[in-house]
């Protein structure tokens, strides 16, 4: 296991590994620490010509009403680029005609747009002299220099994420096809069978199943618009992929609620929450997980699974029942 790995280990609690920044972070650690790969790097895969570029991550910039981070920006006495990563997910609502907005202010320099992606994900943009690639090209170009020892363990990294190598299907992910279908089947399984209990805390209404095993690697269930007023709320229960396949149970917030602060505050406030195993928090956000392995000693699979799932509707149903000035909708709050 690369050193890289073990520190992304450390968010193995959590629902939502921060797998993007890492990543991007640790690339612009290691072109910024070497000129001569960065400026390798800029003409090979950028596919710019120039020289003695500098690198930063999360570049602030700003347009009007409107703030914005990109993820890698490169530049020269002549020239800048905005380089913009993607893993698992996909581009935000008019993330690079933003940057596009962005870079036609640069006009004093020579202006360049790119994209890379974990997946195929083709973008139609005629501004900047665009360009997208994967990282597996990324990956390929680092291998020449892969006698460094950092380097080398940032390719064993991308190559655990499906990052490092080109798309050939493997025996392993032969064998993943030919269990893939039973495999769903038994995941819609378990979200029927735990789903009335579910309604049974929470209710019925604006309920939506989610299959996004590709983008966020999860398989679940969310009911929306759990609070009064603007902004989004949402209770969900499922199956999460990564880092280990876990089932899980959560309650996020966008920032546009208006109890936004007050939610976070609370909750960590909580000893009954903070204190149960498995949970883990970040802004708008916590969740109790369980390894999905934890349970395969477990003769009665289903009952065990079940009787977790409930004892995390509980907490949450405490913690509405707790939590009354957050205005939970009326389904969600009766007894």
């Amino acid at each position: 296991m690369s050193i890289f790995e073990r520190l992304i280990s450390l968010y193995a609690n959590s629902s939502r590994t921060p797998l993007e920044d890492f990543t991007t972070e640790i690339l612009t650690g290691i072109l910024g620490s070497n000129q001569k790969i960065l400026d390798t790097f800029v003409e090979e895969i950028l596919k710019i010509k120039g020289k003695d570029f500098v690198v930063e991550s999360q570049g602030y910039y700003s347009l009007p009403n409107d703030n914005c981070r990109v993820d890698m920006v490169f530049e020269n006495l002549e020239i800048i680029c905005f380089l913009e990563n993607k893993v698992e997910s996909g581009e935000g609502y008019g993330q690079l005609q933003k940057y596009s907005k962005l870079l036609f202010e640069k006009n004093s320099k020579e202006t360049y747009l790119r994209y890379c992606s974990k997946y195929y994900d083709k973008k139609e943009l005629k501004d900047h002299h665009f360009l997208q690639f994967r990282w597996t090209d990324v990956a390929d170009f680092l291998t020449q220099f892969q006698d460094n020892p950092q380097i080398a363990d940032f390719i064993q990294f991308l190559r655990s994420y499906g990052m490092g190598d080109k798309k050939n299907f493997t025996t392993t992910e032969l064998v993943a096809m030919e269990n893939i279908v039973p495999l769903i089947s038994k995941l819609d399984e378990y979200l029927d069978f735990i789903k009335p209990k579910f309604y049974k805390f929470f209710g019925e209404s604006n309920v939506k199943q989610s299959h996004s095993i590709k983008n966020n690697h999860s398989y679940d269930y969310s009911k929306g618009s759990v609070c009064s007023g603007d902004g989004w709320v949402e209770i969900g229960t499922g199956f999460h992929f990564q880092p280990i396949p876990s089932i899980y149970v959560w309650v996020w917030t966008n920032k546009k609620y208006k109890n936004y602060d007050r939610f976070n505050q609370l909750f960590l406030e909580k000893d009954y929450i903070k204190n149960e195993t498995g949970f883990s928090h970040e802004d708008g956000y916590f969740d109790f997980s369980k390894p999905v392995s934890d349970f395969l000693s477990s003769k009665k699979m289903y009952e065990v699974i079940e009787k977790w799932y409930i004892s995390k509707f509980e907490i949450i149903k405490r913690f509405i029942k707790d939590t009354p000035e957050l205005k939970w909708n009326r389904e969600v709050s009766k007894s």
